[in-house]
């Protein structure tokens, strides 16, 4: 064996490899710090199972939005000062009109201690079920929803025709109007409810809260079986 120094061909393949050791750590990365970061792998929506007497309190308790007995069964919990209810809130409005008599939606009320206002415009909402103005309000409140600490929630009820001469401020301070309220947070809480929306389809909670173009997969998966 040769002990004197390298020969020309030991040179170029060392220098062969080096560039062969960089070019594969660059791969890795692109591969890493790149690819993964700038253009992540889509995300599975998780459909989680709710025991039969949630499900059933939750569409007992929640605010009709279209008939029930549909081919599915959606209900989401909301809170009048999330803004994220409020974006939510119009995409709704689109499936709803898209789905017609396949699909019954409801809304029940789950408001968040971090939003001051949203106990309070919850129990305005429940004053105006008489009225049938119920969403037509909760369209006005999320109108409102930037300056909903200096609202006044009378004359916001009265613009879309809810009848606020006979009682209506009494019956938002009371304990009458708390009731559905309070049934909405319990059924959140128990079926594991951390924030708004939270959306809930033929018995089963959607881990994450989806886009419309998601919940219309999921919906359209539902309606197929």
């Amino acid at each position: 064996m040769s002990t004197g120094s390298p020969s020309r061909l030991d040179r170029l393949l060392s220098l062969s490899l080096a560039t062969a050791a960089l070019m594969l750590s660059a791969a890795v990365v692109k591969r890493v710090f790149i690819d993964d970061v700038v253009v992540p792998p889509p995300t599975t929506q998780q459909l989680i199972a709710v025991e039969r007497d949630d499900w059933n309190a939750a569409l007992t308790h929640s605010v009709p939005w279209s008939g029930r007995g549909k081919q599915s069964a959606l209900v989401v919990l909301f809170d009048v000062e999330c803004p994220y209810c409020r974006e939510f809130h119009a995409g709704l409005k689109l499936l709803q009109r898209e789905y017609g008599e396949r699909l019954s939606v409801s809304l029940l009320h789950f408001p968040l201690r971090m939003h001051p206002s949203a106990r309070v415009g919850a129990r305005v909402l429940e004053c105006a079920t008489a009225s049938g103005q119920q969403l037509h309000l909760l369209d006005s409140i999320y109108a409102s929803q930037d300056s909903l600490a200096k609202v006044n929630w009378s004359l916001l009820a009265a613009r879309v025709g809810v009848d606020t001469s006979s009682g209506f401020d009494a019956c938002v301070q009371s304990p009458a109007s708390a009731v559905r309220v309070d049934s909405g947070v319990a059924i959140g809480r128990r079926i594991g409810a951390t924030g708004t929306p939270t959306v809930l389809l033929n018995g089963h909670r959607l881990a994450l809260p989806p886009s419309v173009e998601e919940l219309r997969t999921i919906i359209d998966s539902a309606l197929d079986r």
